[in-house]
């Protein structure tokens, strides 16, 4: 009888591990699918799952490096877009500046001319 019910236990667990599995194999693969922020939560709540049930630390493991790693590549992403951002707002700066220069050049060089040719234009 103690013998059955310890078997019974064993196949409980052995179950309860394989849907464990199913769940955070099918949410890295959603996740790699589509790595958006929903799909990372998702994926949060499976590796916590099998965190609580003390279950699969290798695949745990691979879960949180995918997540790792999408984060790193958005990260890499988003400095390359501020880069490129900062080097567009320096092109705009310099360029308002060679307009103020040539509006100055252009002003300074109409009032140096005859007054009477200001009258005609």
């Amino acid at each position: 009888d103690h013998e059955v019910q310890a078997q019974k236990k064993h196949v409980q667990l052995q179950t309860k591990k394989e849907r464990i599995e199913a769940l955070l194999n099918s949410a890295i693969e959603v996740f790699q699918s589509n790595g958006n922020e929903e799909n990372c939560k998702i994926l949060e709540q499976a590796i916590e799952v099998a965190q609580v049930a003390q279950v699969l630390p290798e695949l745990r493991v691979k879960a949180r490096r995918l997540i790792e790693s999408q984060r790193n590549g958005a990260n890499r992403k988003a400095q390359k877009h501020e880069q490129m951002l900062l080097r567009l707002v320096a092109q705009l700066e310099a360029s308002r500046a060679e307009e103020r220069e040539q509006s100055i050049t252009s002003t300074s060089s109409s009032s140096s001319m005859d007054p009477t040719l200001k009258l005609a234009k």
